[in-house]
């Protein structure tokens, strides 16, 4: 509100509803897409829920009413966590699909001619739940992370390049924290054991869930 640009002029409403537009949408629906997608998959993948809350307790604390809260200075002894955060982007990314336009005509594989200002939708959904890119593409699988085998344009969840969004580690560091705080404290389980459908709205939610929460 009090910024003023070289002349001394506000942002106008319309650029003053867009900024916070981009707030909410980037900085909350985001990751909350993030954390709710992950406390399912940990809830339908036991071992994998005990291994995360194995690591989250030896750094926050194991026993009832002895926990602390995690810190980003906790982010390296939480590498687990960080992997089951990559893993929930990797299958479910919140920025599922994004556009790019052409700035010259340009030859999209055989036979595929674009013009110069042709709008192009990538749904990266699906880029990275590709078999030639993942091994058991369809698997979510935390520990595939450790391997360090993934080419490297195969992650797109906040993009590439120069149009890379500016809050991934911001984003990555918040979920990781989050997911450390619940697990830490809490067990959830899905009422229904049916399989959420991802709803592909302004980011890939997983819709409404009821989950019995237990302390631990």
């Amino acid at each position: 509100l009090a910024a003023r640009d070289e002349e001394g002029r506000p942002l106008s409403d319309g650029e003053l509803g867009d900024q916070v537009a981009t707030l909410v949408l980037a900085g909350a629906e985001t990751t909350s897409s993030v954390v709710a997608w992950a406390l399912r998959l940990l809830a339908d993948h036991p071992e994998t829920g005990a291994r995360l809350r194995e690591e989250v307790d030896a750094v926050a604390g194991g026993g009832h009413g002895a926990r602390r809260p995690v810190t980003g200075a906790d982010l390296p002894r939480l590498p687990f966590t960080g992997a089951v955060v990559r893993e929930v982007l990797r299958l479910y990314p919140p920025a599922w699909a994004v556009t790019r336009t052409t700035t010259r005509e340009t030859r999209l594989g055989p036979g595929r001619s674009l013009p110069a200002g042709a709008m192009v939708m990538c749904c990266l959904y699906l880029v990275q739940r590709r078999p030639d890119l993942y091994r058991d593409a369809a698997v979510f699988d935390p520990g595939r992370w450790a391997a360090d085998d993934v080419p490297r344009d195969a992650f797109l969840p906040f993009g590439l390049g120069a149009t890379k969004c500016m809050g991934d580690v911001f984003g990555t560091t918040e979920a990781t924290l989050a997911l450390a705080a619940i697990a830490s404290r809490w067990r959830l389980t899905p009422v229904s054991r049916r399989p959420p459908r991802p709803v592909p709205r302004i980011v890939l939610s997983p819709g409404p869930q009821r989950m019995l929460l237990a302390a631990r």
